[in-house]
C-alpha cells in the first residue's frame, strides 16, 4: 500500500510532459472490425448536471455522482482517456502493474491529478465463480473506504458505480466499445471509476483497476461467469483529487493532443 500526496506539477512541467507523450497507432480490435459503432451521435448525450451520469472511456467505466458540472465531467473523461492512451502505447499488452503505474504517472504529470493513495497487489477470492463487474466493485469499494470521505459521499460513489455497471449491460454501443478496448492477447485490464464534486468544487475520483490473464477467449469480460481456476487477477485501487488550477491551464493542450480520440473512444450512456 502507498499512502502519499505527490508534489504538484507546475503548468510548464505538465505542458512539457504532454508534448512528449505518444499514443498507439490507430488500430481496431477484432470486435470493432466485426461490429463497428455506427455514428458518432450515439457517443454523446445532453448532460443534465442534476442527474447521475456514466461513460465508457476506452477501457474504463466512469460514473458521476449527481451535481457535477459538465466541465468537470469532460475534464475527467479527457484526462482518463489521455492517460489510458499513453499507458497503452507504453504497454500495448496492458501488462498489469506496469500499465497501471504508467497510467497513474500520466494522470499526475499531464493532468494535475494528485494521487492520495495507490495500491497494487494480487487479487484472491474464496469464491469459485464470479463476474468481473463484481470483482471491480469490490476493489472500488476498498478504494472508497480508504479515502475516508465525509458524510454520504462514499455511499453515493459506490451507488452510482453500481448503477453504471447495471445500465451498461443494456447499452449496446458503449458495451461494445468497452469490450473492444479492455482485452489484450491473453487477458485484459479495465477500471471502474467513480467521481464526485464537493460543495466547494473539489473534484474527487476513486478508481478500482482489474488486470487479468486467462487462456479463455472471452468476449463478455464483465459479465461472464469466471471460474477461480481459469483466470489470474491482480487489482489496483486509487484515490485522486484534481488540481483544477493546473488542469485549467493544460485543458487545451490535452484536447489538442487527443484530437478525434476524444469522441471515438468515449461513449456516454444514461443510468
Amino acid at each position: 500500500m502507498n499512502d502519499y500526496v505527490e508534489p504538484t506539477m507546475s503548468v510548464e512541467a505538465c505542458r512539457a510532459y504532454i508534448m512528449g507523450c505518444e499514443f498507439p497507432a490507430v488500430a481496431l480490435s477484432s470486435d470493432e472490425v466485426d461490429h463497428p459503432v455506427q455514428g458518432k451521435m450515439l457517443r454523446s448525450l445532453t448532460v443534465d448536471e442534476k442527474k447521475e451520469g456514466a461513460a465508457v472511456v476506452a477501457n474504463s467505466i466512469v460514473s458521476f455522482v449527481a451535481g457535477m458540472s459538465k466541465q468537470n465531467k469532460d475534464d475527467i473523461k479527457n484526462s482518463v482517456l489521455f492517460a489510458t492512451l499513453v499507458a497503452n502505447r507504453a504497454h500495448p499488452e496492458m501488462e498489469g502493474q506496469r500499465w497501471y503505474e504508467k497510467f497513474m504517472e500520466v494522470m499526475s504529470r499531464a493532468s494535475g491529478w494528485l494521487p492520495k493513495r495507490k495500491d497494487y497487489a494480487r487479487y484472491t477470492t474464496v469464491e469459485q465463480q464470479f463476474t468481473m463487474d463484481q470483482v471491480g466493485l469490490k476493489i472500488l469499494s476498498s478504494a472508497v473506504a480508504a479515502a475516508a470521505l465525509p458524510g454520504q459521499t462514499s455511499v453515493l460513489l459506490l451507488g452510482v458505480a453500481k448503477q453504471a455497471l447495471d445500465a451498461l449491460q443494456a447499452s449496446k454501443e458503449p458495451l461494445r466499445l468497452f469490450e473492444g478496448k479492455s482485452r489484450s492477447h491473453a487477458g485484459g485490464t479495465f477500471s471502474i471509476v467513480s467521481c464526485t464534486e464537493s460543495s466547494d468544487g473539489e473534484v474527487v475520483m476513486a478508481v478500482g483497476t482489474v488486470s487479468f490473464s486467462s487462456t479463455l477467449d472471452v468476449t463478455n469480460v464483465l459479465f461472464w461467469n469466471w471460474n477461480n481456476t481459469s483466470v489470474s487477477i491482480s487489482r489496483a485501487e486509487s484515490h485522486l483529487v484534481l488540481n483544477q488550477g493546473v488542469y485549467a491551464n493544460v485543458r487545451d493542450d490535452i484536447l489538442a493532443k487527443l484530437g478525434s480520440n476524444a469522441k471515438d473512444a468515449v461513449a456516454e450512456y444514461s443510468i
